[in-house]
């Protein structure tokens, strides 16, 4: 500024420097300590729907119960009874009549199923019903540079036998858990569920974690094994050979190893070699009765007081545990919880699930003492008498945002829901035993007692003789690039593999079968009634999750609030952490006590 400037401007002058000072300042300043770990855990203990910010979380898990229960008719559609149970008439005929409509073909099924976009004429009722279901869905997407504080690429020697979509989650998950293992002071980790070590490995070599890998499986410890002497030589570590026994080991008298030391499966500690891995795997079933054994078996081992790269951790870090697990399948996830809430060791939990469909699934007795069901976890949706049922919860693991980015492939699955529905048609609604997965034939005399039927010529394999009501036969599954060319193929590739005669289904048949029901639109009814079915899917993984989320926040005798996050304090979080497209189990479930 010359000198003689007037007054007001060296004020204005003063004033920008001081803002620029004070900018600077917070640029630099170091994190106010309630902010510590908002680096890698969300703002809000549950980030709810933009409908649901700022209602309590049982507003929203009362939400997802009642939509879910009012649209259970649609969920639990088997596909493959869709014209022998008579599907598409149980639809809204004003629904029929505009999804029907020659406007509509798969690409605006697709557009419909992955971005929820709705055809101008198509009727309120239908936008109102895909409006609530994307509403009530949890959010899916990460936010921009979320996952950047604590995530970094995995050394190129730990990663052999990962595909894309797996790395992706490893260097992600490794990431938060080496975080959260940070923060907490628990350097000692259970992988459980390991299968082939590919998380494991990255948490042992890439953030120097102390890891117990477990698995139930021999033949994937064996896996996980060898890859881990394959990073060990190339990474310069000691590799440590070790037989495995399994927990239904029996003691072996001529070695004069103890029951206790077979059954958990862990090398006493005067045997471990001096420069023992920070990784060691183990093949075992833990219960809730064998967890205290094994952690204090290996908490209290010299492989536990082994120094590491960033130093020696103590015995009292040791002593806790951090149980995480990559996409545990079905109903490991929830008994990973359980562990989690039932053990004092276990100080944190870091869970990312999948297999919905394998989940067991019932109410508890009132007043029983020990949980024989992995679904409704929590005292909330038990309390709502809310069951799923198998096909729903098969139709929670669906990904519709993948559609328009595989429109070839969703076509394709149209056509083999269509296929398959048309050979299971001819089982009447007198034998409910026949149901998803089963290819079910009846006899005329079968046939002349069941209801619904308008025609002799609407049944496949007609009085053929091939089957009976109370022992059908089970198709499978058939090459889908091979068997699907045709329904005739199809007719052909189903009958050879229930080994029947393969003239029992003539060439003419199927081509007749074929014509007459894509004549009537059946192929197209299949398409639109998935693609409904499929909008349900996130708001049915949604109902699964948040129950989760509830029983880990009634174990932990938590304020049913989505309080903001201070730091240090103990809670539960659950937040997508992965890619949608890439990986679309992608919610985890972080806890600290």
């Amino acid at each position: 500024m010359r000198v003689g400037a007037p007054k007001e401007a060296r004020v204005h002058f003063t004033i920008i420097w001081f803002l620029l000072i004070f900018a600077s300042h917070r640029a630099t300043a170091p994190p106010r300590a309630k902010e510590k770990m908002s680096s890698y855990l969300p703002r809000n203990a549950l980030p709810l729907p933009p409908a649901f910010h700022d209602s309590p979380a049982t507003d929203y898990a009362n939400a997802l119960i009642v939509f879910s229960k009012k649209y259970t008719w649609l969920a639990n559609i088997h596909i493959v009874d869709f014209f022998t149970m008579a599907y598409w008439h149980m639809m809204d005929p004003e629904w029929r009549d505009a999804l029907l409509s020659d406007r509509v073909g798969y690409h605006e099924l697709m557009r419909l199923a992955s971005f929820s976009e709705c055809m101008e004429p198509w009727p309120d009722s239908i936008k109102q019903f895909v409006r609530e279901a994307v509403d009530l869905a949890l959010l899916r997407d990460i936010p921009s540079n979320y996952n950047d504080g604590f995530v970094s690429s995995i050394d190129k020697h730990i990663i052999p036998g990962m595909t894309e979509k797996k790395l992706h989650e490893v260097e992600i998950l490794s990431g938060l858990i080496a975080q959260v293992s940070k923060e907490t002071g628990v350097s000692s980790v259970i992988d459980l569920g390991a299968g082939q070590g590919y998380l494991s490995r990255a948490l042992a070599f890439q953030h120097d974690l102390h890891v117990l890998a477990i698995d139930s499986c021999s033949v994937q410890t064996c896996g996980a094994q060898r890859y881990q002497e394959m990073a060990q030589k190339a990474l310069g570590k000691p590799s440590q050979k070790r037989k495995q026994s399994s927990s239904t080991a029996r003691p072996n008298e001529e070695n004069n190893i103890s029951a206790s030391a077979l059954t958990s499966n862990v090398i006493p500690s005067d045997r471990l070699p001096a420069n023992a891995s920070n990784l060691h795997h183990i093949t075992q079933e833990v219960t809730l009765s064998s967890l205290p054994t094994l952690l204090a078996d290996w908490s209290t081992s010299t492989f536990w007081h082994q120094s590491t790269a960033t130093g020696t951790a103590s015995t009292d870090a040791r002593a806790r545990w951090l149980l995480c697990g990559l996409h545990a399948c079905g109903d490991l996830s929830s008994h990973m919880i359980r562990l989690f809430l039932g053990s004092d060791d276990v100080r944190c939990l870091v869970n990312v699930g999948c297999c919905y469909h394998f989940l067991s699934e019932g109410l508890e007795d009132e007043g029983a003492t020990e949980s024989r069901f992995a679904f409704p976890m929590s005292r909330h949706f038990q309390a709502a008498q809310f069951q799923m049922g198998g096909t729903a919860r098969m139709l929670a693991c669906q990904a519709p945002s993948r559609w328009s980015e595989r429109q070839e492939s969703t076509v394709v699955s149209f056509e083999h829901h269509f296929f398959r529905a048309l050979l299971q048609v001819g089982v009447g609604r007198r034998f409910p035993c026949f149901s998803c997965g089963q290819s079910c034939f009846l006899s005329r005399s079968d046939m002349s007692v069941t209801r619904n039927v308008s025609s002799p010529h609407q049944y496949i394999m007609v009085d053929k003789g091939l089957a009976t009501a109370t022992n059908p036969p089970i198709l499978g599954r058939l090459n889908k690039k091979r068997d699907f060319t045709s329904f005739e193929v199809y007719c052909h590739a189903a009958l050879r593999r229930l080994k029947l005669p393969l003239d029992s289904i003539t060439a003419e048949e199927a081509r007749r079968y074929e014509a007459e029901f894509r004549l009537r639109g059946g192929d197209r009814q299949i398409a639109i009634v998935w693609t409904l079915r499929v909008l349900l899917a996130p708001v049915l993984e949604s109902v699964v999750l948040v129950d989760r989320w509830c029983a880990v926040r009634e174990g932990m005798q938590l304020e049913d609030a989505t309080e903001r996050l201070e730091a240090g304090r103990k809670g539960v979080w659950m937040w997508p952490l992965f890619d949608r497209v890439t990986s679309p189990r992608n919610v985890v479930i972080v806890a600290v006590k």
